[in-house]
């Protein structure tokens, strides 16, 4: 009996450092005042703003709106927010495999199973991948001159994703206060920007499942010392199932009562996928072995067929 097993952890390694709120905010007057503009410009009055509300928010269902240039919005909120931290972190993998081996003199075999996973270091959504193997072999020896090898090999392999993490992953905010979900957990949107976290999280899973089989059998005839046949059979079957969802994602203002306009993807965008494939191969292999030794030298030759 056989075991071995390992884990790994997964840290987060190089990252761009995230501007601060206030660096950000800096930046941004530093260059709309060498751009010419004034106090009045609204992109400065909203730095402004930034700093003055750092780690706050601005509810305008109660309070008045101070730019009124964002004629759009249901809040102002500047949190100070790491994306970086927000969307990646720490993860696992780990792999079994178990095996058990005897037999006698006629005959023997070999049990193993196998177990694999392996996590993300995305937080958001099912990103995950994981696999089960089978695989018992036998040798029989059935008479002196005759023996057969069989192999039976099952695998399971499921993968799951986010169907929009490119569109997570390629996504800009519009400052580091951009919060990643209202006050009660919920997507959230200002103007034109949305949390792309969500869109891992609630925007459909793509998954792939494959699995197959694998039968080999062996038969091994010794006619003498210098003559023998073999001949294999074989049957491999393999099936893969891909389900994808695409589906909408509603945002919020911060305080998560007021459902905004702004849904990625449109409901026209969405879609439902599944397709499915399946192979069957047989083979078989037919071959004569004849060797002979004469002095100190080796003469063999083999004559074989395959389909």
């Amino acid at each position: 009996i056989e075991y071995s097993g390992s884990y790994t952890h997964k840290f987060v390694g190089l990252q761009p450092k995230m501007m601060s709120i206030d660096q950000w905010s800096d930046a941004i007057i530093a260059a709309r005042t060498n751009d010419g503009k004034g106090a009045d410009d609204q992109w400065i009055q909203y730095a402004k703003l930034a700093k003055a509300y750092k780690g706050g928010y601005i509810d305008l269902s109660v309070n008045p709106n101070p730019i009124t240039a964002f004629g759009d919005v249901d809040d102002y909120v500047f949190m100070d927010t790491n994306w970086q931290d927000v969307l990646f972190g720490n993860a696992g993998s780990t792999q079994h495999n178990l095996s058990v081996s005897g037999g006698n003199d006629k005959s023997l075999y070999r049990l193993s199973v196998g177990y694999m996973y392996d996590d993300s270091n995305l937080k958001w959504g099912n990103n995950k991948n994981q696999r089960y193997n089978f695989r018992l072999s036998n040798t029989f020896h059935l008479t002196k001159n005759f023996d057969l090898e069989s192999i039976i090999f099952y695998y399971r392999q499921d993968q799951v994703s986010p169907t929009q993490i490119g569109e997570a992953l390629t996504a800009g905010t519009q400052q580091p206060g951009f919060p990643s979900s209202t006050m009660d957990g919920k997507p959230y949107a200002w103007g034109n920007w949305a949390t792309p976290n969500w869109r891992c999280e609630l925007g459909g899973d793509n998954k792939l499942n494959t699995s197959g089989i694998n039968i080999s059998e062996t038969f091994k005839y010794r006619f003498d010392e210098h003559f023998d046949a073999v001949a294999t059979l074989g049957y491999n079957t393999s099936t893969a199932i891909r389900d994808v969802k695409n589906q909408t994602v509603d945002y919020y203002d911060y305080t998560g009562t007021k459902r905004e306009t702004r849904v990625e993807p449109r409901q026209e965008d969405t879609y439902y996928i599944k397709t499915t494939a399946r192979t069957n191969l047989y083979t078989l292999n037919f071959y004569l072995n004849w060797k002979r030794t004469f002095g100190s030298h080796n003469l063999g030759m083999m004559l074989g067929t395959q389909y």
